[in-house]
């Protein structure tokens, strides 16, 4: 499984310390949650891009700084781009990825995800931040380790990156897009986003 943005495990809870070092256990219960979801819809929730869509804009995206991310991963691009610009990207990104990694969420089930019980605050870039772990399961029953980078805004922990088995899946992505951002321009790149996420799965080579 790629796409590790959008492991449908997430759900945080308000009025968090950074300094702590035991993690509450609302990881757990978010992805309890989304096992009893899954469960309860079966099989017809295969194919029915509309209901993963909602569960995913419903339980995964409001956990995500998707604008903090972006601007990690376009970098001087996010620098140079106007709001309208900022929030076109955010929104056809996080559609691509939906539209990509999204069907995966009906193999999502009580072992796909194991998470630690103990967070690690550490500061990157003068900021503060905290590593949450896990461990994946892959659909070929192979495990990859997982790190949640989660920061504080305005009383909450949001994820603004998951390092999967140690590799930044913002940075894999800024690679990814680097080549067409630097030939094309931002304002292809979000256009060639929203072509992606209008193609069926097996079309968008991913």
């Amino acid at each position: 499984m790629s796409g590790l943005w959008l492991s449908p495990c997430i759900a945080l809870l308000p009025t968090v310390s950074l300094a702590q070092s035991d993690c509450d256990p609302f990881l757990v219960r978010a992805r309890d949650e989304v096992v009893r979801i899954v469960d309860e819809r079966g099989a017809p929730l295969e194919g029915d891009a509309d209901a993963i869509r909602r569960i995913i804009d419903e339980k995964v995206r409001p956990h995500f700084d998707l604008a903090y991310g972006s601007s990690k991963l376009l970098a001087r691009y996010w620098d140079d781009a106007t709001p309208d610009q900022r929030l076109e990207f955010v929104q056809a990104f996080y559609n691509w990825l939906v539209a990509g990694y999204g069907p995966l969420l009906i193999y999502f089930d009580d072992d796909t995800l194991e998470l630690g019980t103990e967070c690690l605050p550490s500061t990157r870039l003068d900021e503060v931040i905290v590593y949450q772990p896990g461990q994946l399961r892959l659909n070929d029953d192979s495990l990859v380790a997982l790190n949640f980078v989660l920061h504080e805004d305005d009383g909450h922990l949001l994820i603004i990156d998951i390092l999967a088995d140690g590799i930044s899946q913002v940075a894999s992505f800024r690679q990814q897009f680097e080549s067409r951002l630097r030939r094309e321009g931002l304002g292809a790149m979000i256009s060639w986003l929203e072509q992606e996420a209008e193609l069926p799965n097996e079309q968008t080579g991913r």
